[in-house]
């Protein structure tokens, strides 16, 4: 670690700071999923004046994000007007606009913190990862010290979920590799099987269907880029119809449903009332922030096993949109996943599947765990992407001095 600032010295401020980001997201960050919105939040706003403060101009930003994210508040204002919750709208709104703009700040820098961080970093992740692990095998010692004795581990499904999907960033810098030549060595491979491990003993199943969904894209990916980039901005569009596929699975094989886990048949069961309530307000919503609040009537009530009162959160970005901001949700949901893809798809070539990997994890987890305006998953697909870019303005500075 001394090694490393010491490369960073002569005042590279900045890059001390996406050192301490990154160390701290895969250190810390794959036990506490909360770090990550604190990380996000306070780190791109400081990042952006750092860099400033360094080459006394304001630093350039991904503009298109930035006008993504007015847009989006602006469209979450005008509908807010017609909510059947107007107070709970508007006070989701003043959280989502410090979110989305704080996170519009990373810049777009050209600097070798990442690779000269790098064996540091990826031994960091692996020892994060396996400590969760056995955290996790001997029932969550920490946590109940930290805690209370009956504090459950799925506490720390969130951490490691984020860290399922900064890790494909972490494995293409170690693929791309310092001196720009793919490699697949002993620390792509521990840091594979490290994840496994920790996902396999944690109790939750989306963090396992992120990783085995970002990985697969990985592989094909590879050696079929074109037809990944076609399947996955299709994929989107696809998933619009999900909320009525699920209500007439539930309506027509409800039998075959109850074999399904205990957590997920109650995911089948939320984005089944939701897909009611869509129907209800299907053009402009209920309003954001609302869904916690509907109600959870069907034409079958008596089939729910496991939900009879509102749920926190519709579990799935796709219904959630949908329900609280109808379709203009719609759009900007598809809007931010398109854009988010096409940045992926401009990256240099070797990093490019690992790019995809990590938007495929995102979109899985986004489908089936947390709420959606969670300020710690938006933060973590801003840490990701900008860590990304490091990448690729790593890679053309390699280009430009060879």
């Amino acid at each position: 670690m001394k090694g490393i600032l010491g490369k960073l010295r002569q005042q590279d401020f900045p890059g001390i700071l996406i050192l301490i980001l990154l160390t701290a997201a895969v250190s810390v960050g794959t036990f506490v999923g909360g770090l990550w919105a604190i990380l996000g939040i306070v780190g791109a706003p400081l990042l952006f004046v750092l860099v400033w403060i360094k080459t006394k101009q304001p630093p350039a930003i991904t503009k298109n994000f930035l006008i993504l994210a007015v847009a989006a508040l602006a469209a979450m204002a005008v509908l807010n007007l017609v909510s059947e919750w107007p107070e709970e709208s508007w006070r989701e709104w003043l959280r989502l606009a410090s979110v989305f703009l704080a996170l519009s700040l990373f810049p777009t820098l050209k600097t070798n913190a990442l690779q000269q961080a790098l064996p540091f970093l990826i031994a960091l992740a692996i020892i994060s990862v396996l400590s969760l692990a056995v955290e996790l095998f001997f029932g969550g010692t920490i946590l109940h010290m930290v805690k209370t004795a009956a504090a459950p581990l799925t506490e720390y499904n969130r951490g490691i979920s984020y860290m399922v999907i900064l890790s494909f960033a972490v494995l293409a810098a170690v693929q791309y590799g310092t001196q720009g030549q793919p490699r697949w060595n002993a620390a792509t491979i521990g840091l594979i099987l490290a994840l496994f491990i920790a996902t396999g003993l944690t109790e939750s199943r989306a963090a396992k269907m992120s990783l085995l969904a970002g990985l697969v894209i990985v592989v094909f990916g590879t050696y079929r880029p074109r037809q990944v980039f076609i399947v996955l901005a299709a994929l989107p569009a696809m998933l619009c119809l999900w909320p009525f596929v699920i209500q007439t699975l539930f309506i027509s094989c409800h039998d075959l449903l109850r074999h399904l886990p205990d957590s997920w048949l109650a995911r089948v069961e939320i984005w089944n009332y939701m897909s009611y309530r869509i129907l209800e307000h299907p053009w402009l919503g209920w309003g954001l922030g609302t869904s916690h609040l509907l109600p959870i009537t069907t034409p079958h009530p008596e089939q729910n096993v496991f939900i009879h009162t509102a749920a926190g959160h519709p579990h799935n970005a796709i219904v959630q949109l949908w329900v609280e901001l109808g379709v203009p949700g719609l759009a900007l949901g598809l809007a931010f996943a398109w854009l988010t893809l096409a940045q992926a798809a401009r990256l240099e070539e070797r990093l490019r599947p690992y790019a995809f990997g990590a938007w495929m994890a995102g979109l899985s987890l986004s489908l089936v765990a947390f709420n959606y305006w969670s300020d710690s998953l938006f933060a973590c697909f801003a840490l990701t992407g900008f860590t990304f870019s490091l990448l690729g303005g790593s890679a053309m500075r390699k280009r430009s001095d060879s």
